[in-house]
């Protein structure tokens, strides 16, 4: 009687998870016997379930399930997806309209380009005289001011 008050007080400390590996020991140990108290039956399959697998053995080997492979049709189908994709975007994408340029505004263009062409070598000159205004500056200024050397 006493040692089933201390396998109930073990029990209880085990379902609270307060117990030591030691005291685990002693409840399996218990539960191994034949004779345990009747109101403690409930409670051997949880402790002696690690027997009763040991007991067991497969006679009959497992048999190799045959596993289809069907990912590569994805794979296609996304393959065959973006090329018609690519094919559509390429044949029906607005292609932009190249500007028609008339003979007559080619002709007034080349004209326009030819005068302003003939007007550079003027423009040259003009530009050349006012680096001669730049030459002459340092003499009239000596001339203005008197620098004292």
């Amino acid at each position: 009687m006493e040692s089933e008050n201390r396998i109930e007080k073990l029990i209880n400390k085990y379902l609270e998870a307060e117990t030591s590996l030691e005291e685990e020991s002693v409840l399996k140990a218990y539960f191994k016997q034949e004779s345990v108290a009747p109101h403690l039956v409930k409670y051997k399959p949880i402790f002696s379930w690690q027997e009763v697998t040991k007991q067991e053995k497969y006679i009959e080997p497992l048999s190799q399930l045959k596993v289809e492979k069907k990912w590569y049709y994805h794979q296609i189908a996304a393959v065959l997806i973006i090329g018609f994709m690519a094919l559509g975007g390429f044949f029906f994408w607005p292609q932009p309209q190249k500007e028609k340029v008339s003979y007559a505004n080619q002709k007034l263009a080349y004209e326009n380009s030819k005068d302003l062409l003939a007007m550079l070598p003027e423009a040259l000159k003009a530009s050349r005289m006012k680096l001669n205004y730049i030459k002459v500056l340092p003499t009239t200024t000596e001339k203005i001011i008197k620098i004292k050397n």
